[in-house]
């Protein structure tokens, strides 16, 4: 993986940048993470063929390791209460006659109460979309280390009461959320049902597993014929605004038309008019290919949407 330096910052700067962008292991068929298995397989694909040659850029490597070292901040606290605190977990496995190692990196785990936390540092929009299940990518994670747990066993393992993700909000605004009578802690816990983590444990096993056989069935296919990855992975669902009548501004966009219901529910609270404001669906714009994809110099796709945005 390459950095690049668009706005010119200092040398040691770049320096510290690449050296973060190079202590990654690179992605293989024969041992792959939790996280990479739950990507849209074209995604997956291009990723393996082209990891070389992927250039990040030198701001957004340092938007991501703040996230990183506020985690590993928390977690070496953690540490020396007494949690067990990232461990590795793997489990080897057979697809389509091709045998791979299923990798997961638990982040705190509590042997007295049995509590397994994962932390994330997330944009607020994500964060209503994971908690809302309107996009299961934390959900499903989740599941994986549970069956990982229950299959690996590791000494230190004594089952799981409580699942939870501790989520850092990266994007909030104080004022703003509490003008609309929303929360405006910086830190959210979302508290899953153990049960129903448990249930879903075949739907994300599969959906690893799947994303790894189709993995192989793409390997010998050119980059320009590969499918494009799905509307839910490219961010292009359908967002609901809340717009003022009369005006073009909107309000945040919520992920579902419920989540929208409910901040308008909120804006009597607040002092506003709720019969003022209406919820629009806006969407069909691949957000996190025009904003947040490192492939889309590889993506065949990609270069489609921007000739017919151009054309």
């Amino acid at each position: 993986m390459n950095t690049s330096n668009k706005t010119n910052m200092p040398r040691f700067l770049l320096d510290w940048a690449s050296a973060k962008n190079n202590g990654h292991a690179a992605p293989s068929l024969e041992r792959a993470s939790t996280t990479f298995l739950l990507k849209d397989p074209t995604a997956c694909v291009l990723t393996l063929r082209h990891y070389n040659d992927i250039i990040c850029d030198l701001q957004d490597t340092a938007q991501s390791n703040t996230g990183t070292a506020l985690h590993d901040s928390v977690l070496s606290f953690a540490k020396e209460r007494g949690y067990m605190i990232e461990q590795s977990l793997a489990k080897s496995v057979m697809v389509d006659m091709h045998d791979v190692v299923i990798t997961g990196q638990i982040d705190a785990y509590d042997p007295i109460t049995g509590t397994l936390a994962d932390l994330k540092f997330s944009k607020l929009a994500n964060y209503d979309k994971q908690k809302s299940l309107a996009d299961d990518e934390w959900f499903n994670q989740l599941s994986v280390y549970v069956w990982l747990l229950e299959n690996v066993r590791p000494k230190w393992y004594f089952g799981v009461n409580n699942i939870i993700n501790l989520v850092n909000i990266r994007d909030l605004s104080k004022v703003k959320e509490a003008k609309a009578g929303n929360s405006t802690d910086q830190w959210r816990l979302i508290e899953w049902d153990v049960d129903k983590v448990k249930a879903n444990i075949p739907t994300a096993v599969e959906k690893a597993l799947n994303t790894f056989s189709r993995i192989l069935q793409l390997s010998e296919t050119p980059d320009e014929e590969l499918p494009i990855c799905s509307e839910k992975y490219r961010y292009a669902e359908s967002v609901y605004k809340i717009y003022k009548k009369g005006l073009k501004k909107a309000e945040r966009g919520h992920a579902s038309y419920e989540t929208a219901e409910q901040a308008m529910d909120g804006f009597n609270k607040a002092g506003f008019d709720k019969d003022k404001y209406e919820i629009v669906a806006v969407g069909g714009e691949s957000l996190k290919c025009k904003y947040y994809c490192e492939l889309k110099d590889f993506c065949p796709h990609y270069k489609k949407m921007m000739e017919a945005n151009n054309g």
